[in-house]
């Protein structure tokens, strides 16, 4: 079973990989971006920096409010 994880970035957004798309959600607004469109596999780290894979490589996305 696929493991479908949200994660939560400290200013408040949402952000979750899936159908091969990153995607960032405001709660506050009710706003959904699509943030890349070729990504799998994401994480983020204690400083709010979000990484995603594309293929094989790695990439960054600085999370802002």
């Amino acid at each position: 079973m696929a493991q479908r994880i949200v994660l939560g970035h400290p200013g408040g957004n949402l952000y979750r990989t899936a159908g091969g798309k990153l995607f960032k959600f405001n709660p506050d607004t009710i706003k959904l971006d699509i943030l890349d469109e070729k990504a799998s596999k994401s994480t983020i780290d204690g400083q709010g920096k979000l990484y995603f894979s594309r293929g094989t490589h790695l990439w960054q996305y600085i999370a802002g409010k």
